[in-house]
């Protein structure tokens, strides 16, 4: 994590992050959509604070959701990179919450407290019953259900014989 304004006011700049305010805690409040999608970061330097738009991390290999914002007023979108855990996840989101093609996410425990929309993935959360089933894989979550479900993830894992992995894949040559 940066640990001067100049550093942080740089990376938002240089990450097309508009309309931003950098709180004396060094936290980013954006009064603004946020899109960091197709950026090779794998994990983010800056802690954001309170987002008045869209917070969408997509397609960038990241690792964690380290220094994602407490609050996202719109949609959080975090789909198709490396993480392996939702910790550090927004504990008020206030749209849809987009989890596609996360094929490590393994980890579903978070501090979410608060969602007035779906959950959204691509693959089937263990424990969580799902509303809809769209063509492809797509899966669409209550988050009432996902409130109920968060608190005894731990224990679905621990009871539970978890497999991830990816389907086996004949090749014919």
């Amino acid at each position: 994590m940066f640990k001067t304004k100049e550093d942080i006011k740089q990376w938002c700049d240089d990450h097309f992050i508009e309309d931003y305010t950098i709180n004396e805690d060094l936290t980013v409040d954006v009064d603004n959509d946020v899109f960091l999608y197709l950026m090779p970061i794998i994990y983010l330097p800056i802690q954001f604070g309170e987002i008045s738009g869209e917070f969408l991390l997509g397609e960038n290999g990241l690792k964690s959701l380290r220094g994602c914002p407490y609050i996202v007023h719109h949609d959080f979108t975090c789909g198709g990179n490396e993480i392996t855990s939702l910790n550090y996840l927004p504990k008020i989101i206030e749209g849809t919450i987009r989890l596609f093609n996360n094929k490590k996410l393994i980890d579903f425990t978070s501090t979410l407290e608060e969602s007035n929309n779906l959950i959204k993935s691509t693959h089937i959360i263990p424990g969580l019953t799902y509303l809809s089933h769209d063509e492809g894989d797509m899966y669409s979550y209550d988050t009432e259900e996902y409130l109920k479900w968060n608190d005894s993830c731990r224990q679905f894992f621990e009871e539970e014989e978890f497999i991830v992995g990816e389907p086996d894949i004949e090749i014919f040559l």
